[in-house]
């Protein structure tokens, strides 16, 4: 498992979501409303998935 603390709150990450990378040019975007990431592209085999994570600061 993977922790991550956000605004004083700590997470618990399980497979496959301790895989996802932040990245300010991100081949994933955030939907917060059904709480998943989706793909941006097309994303290889071996590439990793990322997301741009300062979109979790919102209120």
């Amino acid at each position: 498992m993977f922790t991550h603390k956000h605004w004083g709150v700590i997470h618990l990450y399980s497979e496959p979501e301790r895989y996802v990378n932040n990245s300010r040019n991100p081949n994933t975007y955030q939907d917060l409303i059904n709480k998943c990431d989706v793909a941006l592209m097309d994303i290889k085999k071996g590439e990793l998935v990322t997301t741009d994570a300062a979109k979790d600061d919102i209120s």
